[in-house]
């Protein structure tokens, strides 16, 4: 929730306020999925998420 959230481009408070939690909460998610990812900023984490968009759309036409 918070990947797809950071990915479209919205601020630790946005996010926080779409969800109901702190955004202490928030930045921890945020660097979580960034350290899972290996990446160090949004446009890192759009970029792995947009990859396995395409990867899953992919592996649909297959079938």
């Amino acid at each position: 929730m918070v990947a797809k959230k950071v990915a479209r481009g919205l601020l630790n408070k946005q996010i926080a306020d779409e969800l109901q939690i702190s955004e202490k909460t928030v930045q921890v998610h945020r660097g979580a999925v960034c350290r899972k990812l290996g990446v160090k900023s949004a446009v890192g984490v759009a970029s792995i998420l947009s990859i396995l968009h395409e990867e899953d759309s992919s592996s649909e036409d297959i079938r």
